[in-house]
Parts: structure tokens; C-alpha cells; sequence
């Protein structure tokens, strides 16, 4: 790769950031990160988040294309189904960390601390 010096460089740097800014505005929501952690490392139905979650059907079909329109989510049909996955695990494990960054009086809620996670649900997006 080529090295790009001054404001050529100063550019790309730039417009990473502002790649990133509109990646973490897409996340930047509860029900999406809800979706993203009941999918986990998993491949699940439409109608599997929406039991997961308890919210309606084209709620969850809304921010499920939003996430795939950006290329976090993949989807593949199988029969009357369309089941959806994370493509890339890094997030979860980005997600949790970036959850582990809150500070412990903003992590409580209803009056007890929230666990790390470890497998299921993750705090960030529990039910």
C-alpha cells in the first residue's frame, strides 16, 4: 500500500472517521442492538427475534433490513423463512466491550448491577 502524506492523508483519515460515524449511527439504536444480541453467533427466524424480544413483527423487520442494507446483518431464505445472522462475531465482542466502558453507576438498572456477559443475552441488550 502506498504511504499518503499531508492533506491527501489528512482526507482519508477523514473520511474514515466519517464511515464509522454513520457504522456507529446505525448501532446507535436499542432495538437494533436488542436484535444483535439475540442473534448472537446464531442463525434465527424473523419470528424467533420477534418472541426473543416481544416486540412486533414490523418493528423487528425494519431495523432487521436497515442492519443488513448496511452489511451487519446477513440474511439467506429457506422455504416461507428468512433466517439472519451477524456477519462478522467482532461486533459482539466489540459491543461488549464498549458495554464493559459504561460506567458502573449507568450500568445499573432497577437497582442491581448488570452482570458481564457470558453467554445468552448480553446486558446490552437484554429483554
Amino acid at each position: 500500500m502506498v504511504r499518503v502524506r499531508g492533506r491527501a492523508r489528512l482526507a482519508q483519515v477523514m473520511e474514515s472517521y466519517k464511515r464509522l460515524q454513520a457504522f456507529l449511527q446505525i448501532l446507535a439504536d436499542a432495538n437494533r442492538l436488542r436484535i444483535i444480541a439475540a442473534l448472537g453467533g446464531e442463525r434465527r427466524s424473523v419470528s424467533d427475534i420477534v418472541g426473543v424480544l416481544g416486540v412486533s413483527q414490523p418493528l423487528v423487520s425494519h431495523h432487521l433490513r436497515t442492519l443488513k442494507e448496511a452489511g451487519i446483518l446477513a440474511a439467506e431464505r429457506r422455504g416461507p423463512f428468512v433466517f439472519y445472522w451477524v456477519r462478522d462475531s467482532r461486533l459482539l465482542g466489540v459491543l461488549e466491550t464498549m458495554h464493559g466502558m459504561i460506567p458502573d453507576e449507568t450500568r445499573e438498572e432497577g437497582g442491581f448491577r448488570v452482570p458481564p456477559f457470558r453467554g445468552g443475552m448480553p446486558p446490552w441488550g437484554s429483554v
